[in-house]
C-alpha cells in the first residue's frame, strides 16, 4: 500500500464479501496491526454462519470480530466514492456483492464486484453503460 502512496493506518473499513477464510483472510490482522479504528463489515447472516461452522485452518487466518453488518442496498461512503452493497446469497448464506463506481478514461462506469451465486434464473442486465 505504501508503494502506491496509501497509508494502512487510514483504512476505515474492511468489507468482507462472505464467510470463507480466503475472503475474510487478513481483515483482523490489518485492523490489529495497522488500523485499530477500522470497521470490519460483513453481512450478519455470514457472521452467524462463522459462529456455527468449523474454523477453516488451511489458510491460517483468524476469524474477524465483525464490527458492523452489511445489508442489501446499503451505501458506504469511502472518500469521494459510494459503494452499494447487494445481498447475493448462494456461495454462502450471507454473501454480498458490491457496485463500485470507477472512471475509465474519463467515463464513469459501475464495476460489480461479486462472489459466486447460485441464482434461480439469469439476472437482467443493467442497460446503463
Amino acid at each position: 500500500m505504501k508503494k502506491l502512496g496509501l497509508n494502512p493506518k487510514e483504512i476505515k473499513y474492511t468489507l468482507v464479501t462472505h464467510g470463507h477464510s480466503d475472503h475474510y483472510g487478513g481483515s483482523q490482522f490489518i485492523k490489529d496491526k495497522y488500523s485499530p479504528d477500522a470497521k470490519i463489515a460483513m453481512n450478519l447472516v455470514d457472521k452467524r454462519f462463522l459462529s456455527v461452522m468449523p474454523h477453516e485452518t488451511k489458510f491460517g487466518f483468524t476469524r474477524p470480530k465483525v464490527d458492523m453488518g452489511l445489508e442489501d442496498g446499503q451505501l458506504i461512503k469511502l472518500g469521494d466514492t459510494t459503494v452499494q452493497i447487494l445481498l447475493t446469497p448462494g456461495h454462502t448464506p450471507g454473501s454480498v456483492s458490491m457496485i463500485v463506481p470507477v472512471t475509465d478514461n474519463g467515463t464513469l462506469r459501475k464495476n460489480a464486484e461479486d462472489v459466486i451465486a447460485r441464482l434461480p434464473k439469469p439476472v437482467p442486465r443493467n442497460k446503463e453503460r
